[in-house]
């Protein structure tokens, strides 16, 4: 995959060297713009907001918005909401006691899912269930944080999490019985 601006490429060599110099060989020796604006917001696809106008032509392609779409008769406004990837909150939306939580601000800038333990189950779901809506691309880089901070990939830390809350439900649930 080739690097889309050059923010992304400083990112990636700092962070993640080896897939750096494996995107560098897709990208060439051409210029690239120092970051990428973000335009889906113009084409009124709220749930494409924050996505680089590459990453919208994909989703576009990847959804079938604009015609014969899976969506149903209907088009987007006929999409559940499970249906579309949508990004996790950029830093300018994201409370100020997550921008030095590596997990939380990695989501914001990137704008990549990655699964991690929340508060709740539903807010685990609902990120879960994002994870799976994103690119291949996107799933790749999202599997190689997931091993740099949690020595696993997503789909093993999903597993993981998940049997741990299971099992946090569980004495939940035994502790309220063994009450009098």
């Amino acid at each position: 995959m080739p690097f889309k601006s050059e923010k992304q490429r400083k990112w990636m060599y700092a962070n993640l060297p080896e897939m750096a110099t494996k995107w560098e060989k897709h990208t060439g020796k051409r210029k690239l713009p120092e970051k990428v604006h973000k335009v889906a917001s113009l084409y009124g696809l709220g749930a494409y907001k924050g996505m680089s106008m590459q990453q919208l032509q994909a989703c576009i392609g990847v959804h079938g918005l604009f015609g014969g779409d899976p969506a149903g008769p209907k088009g987007v406004e006929g999409m559940s909401k499970r249906s579309v990837y949508a990004p996790p909150w950029g830093l300018d939306k994201l409370p100020k006691r997550l921008h030095t939580d590596p997990v939380h601000s990695w989501r914001a800038i990137n704008g990549i899912e990655l699964i991690h333990e929340e508060p709740t189950f539903n807010e685990f779901q609902r990120i879960w269930k994002n994870w799976d809506l994103m690119s291949p691309e996107q799933k790749v880089l999202s599997d190689a944080i997931s091993v740099k901070l949690f020595g696993v990939d997503n789909k093993t830390h999903y597993d993981q999490l998940y049997a741990l809350m299971q099992n946090k439900a569980g004495q939940t649930t035994k502790n309220m019985v063994k009450q009098p």
